[in-house]
């Protein structure tokens, strides 16, 4: 009769990980170079996800992830500068970026002042609503 196994034995079953623990100095020498979670997942051979998920799992991988989040963002921005100092470049191209990537976004202030007056009963009222006769009685 085969022994049974235990269950931390059970759970690490299924395919082995491709995860390497160079891959923390490698993904920051990637990010340096200008490359992505996304391009080196490509140069891995694995899906993005799989980066995503080796980053959840292993704390000094996903320390590494952020740095490179962070070298991208910063080239990005450095971009941003130089189209707005006047050299060439497409500036809805970096404010897409940096919006779709980074979560940069234009603050956009909205006040809205007014007021709403009532004529009848809210009874009434959703009554008129809910039977689809409703009238501009500030109007008539």
């Amino acid at each position: 009769m085969t022994p049974r196994k235990e269950p931390e034995e059970r759970l690490k079953m299924g395919r082995p990980t491709k995860y390497k623990e160079e891959y923390c100095e490698e993904i920051i020498a990637h990010g340096h170079a200008g490359g992505t979670l996304l391009t080196f997942s490509i140069e891995k051979l694995v899906a993005e996800d799989t980066v995503h998920e080796w980053a959840s799992v292993y704390p000094d991988f996903s320390e590494s992830c952020k740095i490179v989040n962070a070298l991208n963002k910063q080239k990005w921005i450095k971009r941003a500068e130089k189209i707005s100092d006047g050299s060439l470049g497409s500036a809805p191209m970096v404010k897409f970026m940096l919006s779709a990537c980074y979560g940069l976004r234009e603050k956009t202030d909205v006040n809205q002042t007014g007021s709403l007056t009532l004529i009848g009963s809210a009874a009434e009222i959703i009554k008129q609503v809910a039977d689809g006769s409703t009238t501009d009685t500030a109007n008539n």
